[in-house]
């Protein structure tokens, strides 16, 4: 009965013996994300060296990895660019916990349209300035959140379309901006 006993107390200390030594060899990756200075909500995914997912989570939360060197891609949600900042080479060690941070500017914009006078309902795509790829779409008289930058708002109403170019949110900034049909 002794060495029974003994036996399970030997047995015991080793599972927690390795399961400690388990957790040491883990390491933990942590992603912020702030907005215009503010935290502000996202998610992040951990890339290993041959760029496969090794994780992902809400920002604020923890991603268990093995120790090494990783890519890092943090979102910022709710701009409807779809804005993403990318750590590279972020270094963590077993037992060690690596943080990243990842800061946008962001503003926001309307677009008002009019034709004949009355409000109307337009289609209004946006390209950063100067490139021909949509950046996001958004409905007239519907405020967007966009990161920072200068744009070009191509806007359709029934058969016709205008362009207003190089208009510049800056951070922080609301702009409405009008078109009239």
């Amino acid at each position: 009965m002794e060495t029974l006993r003994t036996t399970f107390l030997v047995l015991a200390a080793a599972s927690v013996l390795a399961s400690d030594a388990s957790a040491q060899a883990r390491a933990r990756i942590v992603a912020d994300i702030t907005e215009n200075g503010s935290a502000a909500p996202g998610r992040f995914v951990v890339h290993g060296p041959g760029g496969e997912e090794v994780g992902r989570g809400t920002c604020g939360s923890t991603v268990q990895v093995a120790p090494g060197t990783y890519d890092v891609v943090v979102y910022l949600e709710g701009a409807i660019d779809r804005p993403e900042k990318w750590t590279r080479g972020l270094q963590v060690s077993a037992g060690a916990t690596a943080r990243t941070t990842a800061a946008f500017q962001t503003g926001s914009v309307e677009l008002r349209v009019t034709a004949g006078g009355r409000r109307a309902a337009a289609t209004v795509i946006v390209h950063r300035a100067g490139e021909d790829a949509e950046a996001a779409t958004l409905g007239a008289g519907v405020p967007g959140v966009l990161s920072a930058g200068t744009y070009d708002f191509q806007v359709r109403y029934r058969a016709q379309e205008q362009w207003l170019r190089s208009e510049e949110l800056g951070t922080g900034a609301r702009r409405e901006l009008l078109v009239s049909f």
